[in-house]
């Protein structure tokens, strides 16, 4: 009997363990399936990370970048225009300057006109001692107004000057041109 129930115990242990079996394969699936979800989740976490780094790290680098761009251009323009305002202003120095020459050379060549217009550097035309009776009437009978006049146009003053300092030698040769006509008439 006891061998009976050692056959019985045999022949129901291989059912056991088809039982066992059944159940470690089971267990090995699940195994097999938690390990897949582990893989495919770290595979998603780092496609999340892939796409956060895509879409946030980069972006903000870029935007960084490119600020850090516009901030040396904005040196660079800040240098630039230090640059341009020192050349205006010696541009405009330089403009100065040549217009005060211009003005100057332009009033100098009227005061020099002043022996031209007054007759004294004609020279007479006969060496006799009658005409010269006849050159004082004839150095009376130059118009210094005229010539004045006309030598202050002829010089281009309106282009030259500015129209105050245009207005202001225009006043003062008109001045002289009228003194000048009154002596011219008292004599």
């Amino acid at each position: 009997m006891l061998r009976l129930q050692r056959k019985k115990l045999t022949q129901n242990r291989p059912n056991r363990t088809k039982r066992n079996m059944s159940r470690v394969d089971d267990q090995g699936n699940l195994d097999i399936w938690l390990s897949r979800l582990s893989h495919i989740s770290q595979f998603g976490l780092f496609a999340l990370t892939v796409g956060a780094l895509y879409y946030t790290v980069i972006p903000l680098y870029k935007t960084a970048a490119l600020e850090e761009s516009i901030a040396r251009r904005e040196a660079e323009l800040t240098a630039m225009n230090i640059k341009l305002d020192a050349a205006t202003a010696s541009f405009e120095k330089i403009k100065a300057e040549i217009y005060d020459r211009n003005r100057k050379d332009l009033i100098q060549g009227i005061i020099s006109v002043s022996p031209y217009c007054s007759g004294l550097m004609t020279p007479p035309s006969s060496p006799d001692r009658s005409e010269d009776r006849e050159l004082g009437k004839h150095l009376l009978k130059v118009n210094a107004a005229q010539c004045l006049q006309e030598e202050f146009e002829a010089r281009g003053a309106v282009s030259i000057l500015t129209a105050d300092d245009y207005l202001i030698l225009k006043k003062a040769v008109e001045s002289i041109c009228n003194k000048l006509s009154e002596m011219q008439k008292k004599r």
